[in-house]
């Protein structure tokens, strides 16, 4: 799993707090389509319609992975209750894509919006850390000098 997080850090380099969290967010969603197959293409599709970094979602879906296997069943039984119909295989397929719609689509808004908070809240504390060791100020207030808390040391 290291490999793969030194991948995904490689593949996200560069890139805004904004596109990460809506690649992790993409990444989640698409790599947990119960389709077996699907997943990746809808990841590429995504990447080229989003303007994100295609390894990087490719790596996201990939990740989840396991959660997708783990979940066609719970998925499928969700989708038959919503529709409300019994069917064969085919039929499956139609109610895991529709559990799909109704869980792992709203939960992919709610992981957007977590993931924003987040990383731009780690991105501050990043800065303000950086600002610290090199000596500067708070830009907001001249002459005031930038307080990181330390939270072993409870010294602000």
């Amino acid at each position: 799993m290291s490999a793969m997080a030194g991948r995904l850090a490689a593949a996200t380099a560069g890139l805004t707090p904004e596109k990460i969290a809506l690649l992790i967010a993409v990444g989640f969603v698409f790599g947990t389509f119960p389709v077996l197959g699907a997943a990746s293409v809808l990841c590429a599709l995504a990447a080229l319609v989003l303007r994100l970094n295609m390894p990087g979602l490719q790596i996201v879906g990939q990740a989840v992975t396991p959660a997708q296997y783990a979940l066609l069943v719970p998925l499928a039984r969700i989708g038959a209750r919503v529709t409300g119909f019994r069917a064969g295989i085919g039929g499956a397929v139609v109610h895991a894509v529709a559990g799909w719609f109704c869980v792992c689509v709203p939960l992919g808004m709610v992981l957007y919006l977590a993931a924003i908070c987040l990383m731009r809240h780690a991105g501050a504390t990043y800065a303000g850390a950086v600002a610290q060791s090199k000596g500067a100020t708070d830009p907001g207030v001249p002459g005031r000098e930038l307080r990181i808390r330390s939270s072993r040391s409870g010294i602000s």
